[in-house]
């Protein structure tokens, strides 16, 4: 007899060649203070942050898997700022901090109440942010999970930040978005969005 199991999703996959056209749109469909998410090269993200001009945004780099000092430090820029949207547009360590910015930002306590392991674990207190995830890699799933892994180079482990409130609202999976950036093109808006 199989045991009983039960799955959570994003609220929405989209799933195709130029679906990432869809993003500035359905961003604004929560409001028009976004935070963008993105990886070591922010020209990847132009084409979005050019779609969504006239919005009040802000952008956060994640070169590398988010730390818990990664973290505290961006809560501390965004300090004042409350997005009605947080979109992560990279792999999953990118995803992983839009993930943890969107649960974090609203909450009113420090990351060390919501960490599993390390911190204390607790529930989030307030409803995490909507997130919106295009994932540029294959692999993680960090697109579908309802968690963000956080390294802590300190106690020398990765631990999680979980709860189901944190599954992305909208996840874009477009194929063009992986594609590599070539120079002839200079911008992924010709690779993306032709």
């Amino acid at each position: 007899m199989m045991p009983a199991f039960s799955v959570a999703l994003p609220g929405q996959v989209l799933f195709g060649r130029g679906e990432a056209t869809k993003a500035p749109a359905l961003t604004r469909s929560f409001g028009e203070k976004v935070l963008v998410v993105h990886g070591r090269d922010a020209a990847r993200v132009g084409w979005l942050l050019a779609e969504l001009a006239g919005s009040e945004i802000r952008t956060m780099r994640c070169a590398a898997e988010p730390t818990l000092a990664m973290i505290e430090a961006a809560l501390g820029e965004l300090a004042g700022f409350r997005p009605d949207v947080v979109v992560g547009i990279g792999g999953g360590a990118v995803l992983d901090m839009a993930k943890a910015l969107a649960a974090l930002i609203p909450a009113p306590g420090g990351p060390m109440d919501h960490l599993e392991v390390v911190g204390r674990g607790l529930p989030l207190a307030l409803p995490a942010l909507p997130v919106i995830a295009l994932p540029t890699t294959a692999g993680t799933g960090a697109e579908a999970t309802r968690n963000a892994v956080l390294g802590l180079p300190d106690h020398g482990r990765k631990v999680s930040l979980r709860d189901r409130g944190m599954l992305p609202r909208i996840a874009i999976v477009d194929p063009a978005v992986a594609l590599p950036l070539k120079p002839a093109h200079g911008a992924l808006g010709s690779v993306c969005c032709p």
